[in-house]
């Protein structure tokens, strides 16, 4: 199953709102908790965590990265280009 992991915990009113929009994904709320199958199965990220940096080692899914930072310098990304 293709996952959205976010980086904090979410709301229960947050999570249903997701589940409404992408109801093929799985919502992994709080996702430095995530399983390395749930993190290989991520396709977006919301927030980042350097937890995550482990994700781009590996083959993966992701697709998109999320931010609720204004700046993203504190992202990996280099490994984040070479991920695409």
């Amino acid at each position: 199953m293709k996952n959205i992991i976010t980086s904090m915990k979410l709301t229960a009113e947050q999570k249903q709102q997701l589940e409404q929009l992408a109801p093929d994904y799985q919502i992994i709320s709080d996702g430095i908790q995530a399983s390395s199958e749930q993190l290989a199965n991520a396709e977006v990220l919301l927030g980042w965590n350097p937890a995550f940096a482990t994700l781009l080692d590996h083959d993966n899914q992701l697709k998109w990265v999320q931010t609720f930072s204004a700046g993203v310098d504190s992202l990996p990304l280099e490994q984040l280009a070479q991920a695409t």
